[in-house]
């Protein structure tokens, strides 16, 4: 099936400019990007003069989607050792919780659940797309990354048990113990040599500035580790150093901060990363959820107050966690070969707050129309 998306704003989500043209989607895919109008093709037309056109939204590391809520423990964190890489991420997705939250409503299509932050190594991560019923179908790639955590998130679930780790110290004990040790389990050796050799990203939760320096000098002797920073409150304290090593960044929910983290968090300073080509963004990353469009639109007003470009924004929330999880290839940006994850808003979504979410599409499959909402809440 074909649909033509006209004259509609476009938002590419690359950098490039916006501009008025239209798009091409068939079975799934961009097709064509054009400016202006598409003449002589056939398809379902959509005009969307006056609208604007965006990338799907991508949360890249959250515990979205795995909480299992009808658990008393939560399926976040399997809390009984503090070291459990095999975990797996895609056992625990649960559509029914997006569902509940309605995730494509933000404007967000996919997402890299992920374990919790109660393991120093947690466990496997996996991308998803956010409506479905099926978790298999919703996939996007299984095991795009480790997780893990290097702070007081696990001094907090293993000190209150008196159990090791109890400090940092304890913490990058294990974790040297892990890397320096071969496993005689087959499982288990593969995921070391996969982190180890950097075909797996390790996504560590680092909210203070101590988490990224210890990080950061303990992965010294493991030079081939590619690191993603999770949390990163305190990043502005070490930003000459994440720049020379290139690490990516993902921020984690800033709704809940206390004014004294405000202070310090400093986004203005984003910019030199994006400046260097240091993919950056953020994630609602806590058990509060996602909680609709105004919880995540104020986690990204946070950058457009600290000063930064609308368009790099837009990349905060579309190709660069798309980099970050290796799947630039398909989803993050309006270009053709790619995925028709798409958002249609009747005005610009990061410039006024009374923007709305007309549409969200999935692979060519509109998945939340925002008249439906209206229609709920008329009753």
């Amino acid at each position: 099936m074909s649909m033509i998306i006209q004259n509609a704003m476009i938002h590419v989500g690359n950098g490039r400019e916006p501009f008025v043209g239209s798009v091409l989607v068939k079975h799934g895919i961009i097709e064509r990007v054009v400016e202006g109008s598409l003449p002589g093709e056939k398809g379902e037309v959509f005009e969307a003069e006056g609208k604007h056109l965006y990338p799907g939204f991508i949360q890249p590391c959250t515990v979205l989607g795995s909480q299992n809520v009808t658990f008393r423990q939560p399926d976040t964190d399997e809390s009984s050792y503090p070291l459990t890489p095999l975990s797996d991420v895609y056992y625990a997705f649960n559509p029914s919780e997006l569902a509940m939250e309605n995730i494509p409503s933000v404007g967000v299509t996919a997402l890299g659940s992920a374990p919790g932050s109660a393991n120093i190594l947690g466990g496997r991560m996996a991308a998803f797309h956010t409506s479905g019923t099926n978790p298999r179908k919703m996939l996007i790639s299984r095991d795009i990354g480790i997780r893990g955590a290097v702070g007081r998130s696990v001094n907090e679930v293993y000190g209150t048990k008196n159990e090791k780790p109890m400090t940092r110290m304890g913490i990058f004990a294990l974790l040297k113990a892990y890397f320096e040790q071969e496993h005689t389990i087959e499982p288990e050796e593969a995921v070391r040599q996969s982190i180890l050799s950097g075909k797996t990203p390790l996504f560590l939760d680092t909210r203070k500035y101590q988490d990224m320096a210890s990080a950061l000098a303990f992965f010294e002797n493991y030079p081939k580790v590619r690191l993603v920073f999770v949390g990163c409150f305190e990043f502005a304290h070490m930003i000459d150093e994440l720049v020379e090593k290139r690490i990516p960044l993902i921020f984690a929910d800033q709704i809940y901060l206390s004014h004294a983290s405000y202070a310090d968090i400093n986004l203005a300073l984003v910019e030199k990363l994006l400046r260097a080509d240091i993919p950056v963004s953020f994630t609602s990353d806590s058990p509060r959820g996602a909680s609709g469009r105004v919880h995540y639109f104020w986690n990204l007003a946070r950058f457009l107050e600290a000063g930064l470009a609308k368009e790099d924004v837009l990349k905060i929330m579309t190709l660069n966690p798309a980099k970050i999880l290796g799947l630039e290839d398909r989803i993050g940006s309006i270009e053709e070969g790619k995925w028709a994850d798409l958002v249609l808003t009747n005005e610009d979504y990061l410039a006024y707050y009374s923007a709305q979410i007309e549409w969200t599409m999935i692979k060519g499959d509109i998945v939340y129309r925002g008249e439906e909402k209206e229609a709920a809440y008329a009753y």
